[in-house]
């Protein structure tokens, strides 16, 4: 197929009107039959706003443009596509919190499973990047939500400025890493405003922190430096990517073993509690908690290993 003609099929694709049609159409036939076509669901992308139905009967809204990786497969699969490894136990012990902290909040997805899973809570979510963060203040209006705060701001252990590095080839990447963004390709960096959770937590009053997610490519680590004062008061379960390095592992450990977590790796098997941290290729999440493996196994599946 020449350029010009796969050009316009596309754009004849993703035109809303005709969008709307094609793939509500084709979800609910999938929802029929209980098929679903991978390879179709990936060519025919949602363009416009992607609805799925969460645990508790609401509707979780996400706008898909799709270029953002998440809501196009949520839109065809539901909500728990997307890392159900952690997704599903991250909405069920949201439930039950009164604050959440989504620190690398990229578009959304983990601020409105909070919010939504507790109407009653409040969630602050920190993206830095301005491309994302209007995604994801776009989002939280979609929901209309009045208990998420979106903040325009990234974590980190000092109050400042930095340069937040963004990978143009995966737009999911972003961070305040340039060796870490720069290895998934070519890369562009704008300044942003640095803050520490324990800043902030101090500057809004905030009484009490219960469930912190953190997925800022390698920084995880500073970011838990800028929030001993609140690991401290609180012990608040932490969801945290882990890459693998061992600098980075040895240091995640070395932050959170004096408050007493245990450390429970996401796998398809169930939270999988770890005497040490090991960063996996494929499976990156971590719940940090202070919770027995007998008390957290109501939020979902546990098992210890021999």
């Amino acid at each position: 197929m020449n350029a010009p003609m796969h050009g316009l099929l596309t754009n004849l694709r993703d035109w809303q009107p005709l969008n709307h049609v094609a793939t509500c159409s084709l979800r609910a036939l999938m929802t029929a039959t209980r098929f679903h076509p991978r390879a179709i669901t990936t060519k025919l992308r949602r363009v416009g706003v992607a609805p799925c139905k969460l645990p508790n009967g609401r509707i979780m809204l996400l706008w898909c443009n799709p270029d953002d990786g998440i809501s196009n497969p949520v839109y065809w699969m539901g909500w728990n596509s997307y890392e159900p490894e952690a997704s599903e136990l991250f909405f069920r012990l949201a439930e039950d919190c009164s604050t959440v902290i989504d620190v690398g909040a990229y578009i959304g997805f983990y601020s409105l499973l909070a919010a939504h899973a507790n109407p009653s809570s409040q969630v602050y979510a920190f993206e830095p990047m301005p491309k994302a963060f209007e995604r994801l203040s776009q989002n939280a209006q979609l929901n209309r939500l009045s208990n998420i705060q979106c903040v325009n701001k990234a974590l980190g252990e000092k109050v400042g400025t930095a340069q937040l590095f963004s990978s143009t080839d995966f737009p999911t990447i972003s961070g305040l890493d340039s060796g870490f963004v720069q290895s998934w390709g070519k890369t562009t960096y704008t300044g942003v405003s640095v803050d520490t959770l324990d800043c902030f937590v101090k500057r809004h009053h905030i009484e009490r922190v219960d469930l912190v997610k953190i997925d800022t490519e390698t920084t995880e680590a500073e970011v838990l430096r800028g929030m001993i004062k609140t690991l401290d008061r609180d012990r608040p379960t932490l969801l945290c990517e882990v890459h693998s390095n061992a600098i980075n592992e040895r240091a995640l450990e070395e932050i959170l073993r004096p408050f007493g977590y245990k450390y429970y790796q996401l796998v398809p098997e169930g939270a999988t509690l770890r005497s040490d941290i090991q960063g996996h290729p494929r499976w990156y999440n971590y719940l940090f908690s202070c919770l027995e493996p007998l008390e957290l196994h109501r939020f979902g599946r546990v098992r210890t290993l021999q």
